[in-house]
């Protein structure tokens, strides 16, 4: 066949080229529904049809035996709930299970992990605390096509039976001899070793609102998925030894979307965290899309975390000095000169909100100029210039500004009352509330 020149036919031969490269990449496949970042959306129905690629891991329930010892019941399937084979002989694909649990004492709102183990830094020699998965148990089949997952580590002799408790497991399913990936699932259950219901659950953050940025929340290669597995690991004891930053997940995650906004950033420090093999990840540069003084962009109630107000009825040395780092509780520096040794006395300065915009509330002190106009903040009088006249603007005399000052609602402001409220007015000259 002679290929026709250039010029009129182009148009012509461009698309002849396409449809015969559509139909080769789409011989003997299907639409699968699957992603189109993902290889299975590319693959052969017939292989697609017999592999079933995905896994879905349930945690059905969870025990802590009376000598410490945890395990899990789960189920592995595919995404249309075929059970799944962990040799991978039964079914495409071999399956891994690791476990991890950890305890929220009585009168706390935090985990302390039973899966904790010592680090040292390659970089400094520190020494520090991290979590991770057991990954070292013995994975059962109960019979009905479920699984046990037996903990190699135990709990702490004398652990309270009566407290809540998370098991959170990870699986993996490798489909890479099928020239497909592998496929990561995770889930968490809370329970309590006594068998009593759960009255204290840990529900500030739900991933649904993270994944409206982050689209998938998942890290560690896919193996952490989820936020609610995230606070298991990420406790107030865990620390990087080769930076000294602390991996606590209410201070990491605050610093991190802060990034260049962090007052250490600005004075030109830099905020890394160094992970598996020395790797460092510097969140210095992070620009978050928004103003961070938006809290409730994450912490959000429609996604329904039952304690999505904490970030401000629950103020704490830990998440507010992760924004604020150039503060220090201990001397007062940079804290008006207060010291402050614990979160009990955070709420008698720092209440839920204030009268004026820009006070020492949590809500006002967070205002946001680009959501002024949104009905949050409609309660705020504002202020607005009118009037103004300027005479003796000529070389050698002293101008004269003339105005009307008035609230949004047409009501005059004395200056006496600016002089009362210094936050009302920076709100003026900075924002022109």
């Amino acid at each position: 066949m002679r290929i026709p020149p250039l010029g009129k036919s182009k148009g012509k031969l461009i698309a002849i080229f396409a449809v015969v490269a559509i139909s080769i990449l789409t011989a003997g496949s299907v639409k699968t529904g699957y992603a189109i970042r993902s290889k299975s959306a590319f693959g052969q129905s017939s292989i697609i049809n017999f592999v079933r690629p995905g896994l879905v891991l349930k945690v059905l329930s969870a025990s802590i035996g009376a000598d410490g010892t945890a395990a899990a019941h789960v189920s592995l399937t595919d995404p249309k709930g075929l059970q799944l084979d962990p040799s991978g002989v039964n079914t495409p694909g071999p399956v891994t299970v690791a476990c991890t649990v950890a305890v929220m004492p009585a009168g706390t709102n935090d985990f302390v992990s039973y899966t904790s183990f010592p680090v040292t830094s390659s970089v400094t020699g520190n020494s520090g605390t991290q979590v991770w998965f057991d990954e070292g148990g013995t994975l059962s089949p109960v019979g009905d096509g479920t699984y046990t997952y037996t903990l190699s580590m135990k709990a702490p002799s004398g652990f309270d039976v009566t407290a809540t408790h998370r098991m959170g497991c990870t699986s993996s399913r490798d489909l890479t001899s099928f020239g497909m990936s592998t496929y990561y699932s995770a889930d968490t259950l809370d329970f309590t070793p006594n068998g009593a219901a759960v009255t204290a659950p840990h529900d500030v953050v739900r991933t649904a609102a993270c994944n409206t940025c982050h689209y998938d929340l998942n890290y560690h290669g896919g193996q952490a998925k989820g936020v609610d597995l995230c606070v298991m690991c990420h406790v107030q004891a865990a620390s990087d030894p080769s930076s000294g930053n602390s991996l606590y997940l209410p201070v990491m995650v605050h610093k991190i979307h802060m990034g260049e906004n962090l007052p250490s950033v600005q004075a030109g420090n830099a905020y890394k965290i160094y992970g598996y093999m020395g790797s460092v990840s510097d969140f210095s540069d992070v620009a978050y899309p928004s103003d961070p003084g938006q809290c409730a962009t994450c912490h959000d109630p429609k996604y329904g975390a039952t304690q999505s107000t904490y970030y401000y009825a629950k103020a704490s040395i830990a998440a507010c000095g992760a924004c604020h780092d150039d503060v220090n509780f201990a001397t007062g520096l940079n804290h008006p000169g207060l010291v402050q040794v614990d979160d009990t006395q955070c709420a008698n300065c720092h209440w839920l909100q204030g009268e004026l915009p820009l006070d020492a509330s949590i809500k006002n002190a967070h205002i946001n100029p680009s959501a002024l106009n949104q009905d949050d903040w409609s309660w705020i009088p504002g202020m607005v210039f009118g009037n103004l006249q300027v005479t003796n603007g000529t070389a050698g005399n002293m101008p004269t500004i003339t105005f009307t000052l008035k609230d949004k609602s047409g009501n005059a402001i004395a200056l006496s009352e600016l002089t009362k409220s210094p936050g009302r007015l920076y709100a003026v000259l900075e924002f022109g509330l």
